[in-house]
Order: structure tokens, then C-alpha cells, then sequence
């Protein structure tokens, strides 16, 4: 009966470690191709930064600052790393810390600017991961 159950325990553990390892996969690659408007370089550095984030809880000020890109706007950055981020349950002032520190040049109030201004845990979520939904202000695909 107790080797029963501790194969049971290890079964689920696996089975939670695979989802987990998945959801951050999904998260990951979702967030990069919603990173595509930046140079390669910058985007390698984003991509970076974010594993580090989503991985190992760390928050990373990026080697090369990422300037502001036309294309896409403040309020896209926030909406697109809120529904990546809280979907691997990140939290929002995290996800805020984040923003505030890879981003900098886009938030240039700081952290506190970020919290306040970004969708909530509901709204992300809402929209849903890899969906299509959007603020109106995003210009790229």
C-alpha cells in the first residue's frame, strides 16, 4: 500500500512538473513572438531577461537598454507581458518590477507607474494566452 501510493505521489508530481514545464514553453515562446517589432538583438536580450524572469524568479536589467519602438506601445507592452506572465502565475507587482526594469525607457516613472497602469490578473486573463485580442493601439501582428 505505501509503494502504491508513493508511485501515486511521484505520477502526479511528474504529471505537475510536465504542465508547469509546459505552460512556461507556451508562455515563452508567446511572449517572443509578441516581441518580434524589436531588432534581433534586442529581442535575444528580452527573450533573455524573460527565461530568467519566468524560470528562476529573477529580474534582469538587460545588457543593451531597449528603446521605445514606434510600432509598439506602452500600453501593448503591459497588456502582452501581463497575459505571458500571469499565466505561469507570476504576480502582477512582479510582473510590474519586470516591465519597469527591461523596459525602462518605456516606463520611465518606475515600478509604481507600471502596477497602476497595467491590466489586472482577471483582464489578462480574460483575453487568454495566444489569442488575438489585443489593445487598439497595437500595430503589429
Amino acid at each position: 500500500v505505501e509503494q502504491l501510493e508513493q508511485e501515486r505521489a511521484t505520477a502526479m508530481v511528474q504529471s505537475i512538473s510536465e504542465d508547469k514545464r509546459h505552460k512556461v514553453e507556451e508562455c515563452l515562446e508567446w511572449f517572443a513572438k509578441r516581441m518580434s517589432v524589436f531588432s534581433k538583438e534586442e529581442q535575444d536580450t528580452i527573450n533573455a531577461c524573460a527565461i530568467a524572469f519566468v524560470e528562476r524568479d529573477q529580474i534582469n536589467s538587460p545588457n543593451t537598454p531597449i528603446p521605445i519602438n514606434e510600432q509598439y506601445s506602452q500600453a501593448c507592452l503591459m497588456q502582452d507581458a501581463s497575459q505571458a506572465f500571469f499565466y505561469v502565475g507570476k504576480s502582477r507587482k512582479d510582473i510590474s518590477a519586470f516591465l519597469a526594469t527591461v523596459f525602462a525607457s518605456y516606463f520611465p516613472a518606475g515600478e509604481s507607474f507600471v502596477y497602476k497602469k497595467m491590466p489586472g490578473e482577471k483582464e489578462a486573463s480574460r483575453r487568454g494566452l495566444g489569442k488575438n485580442n489585443k489593445p487598439a493601439d497595437c500595430l503589429h501582428e
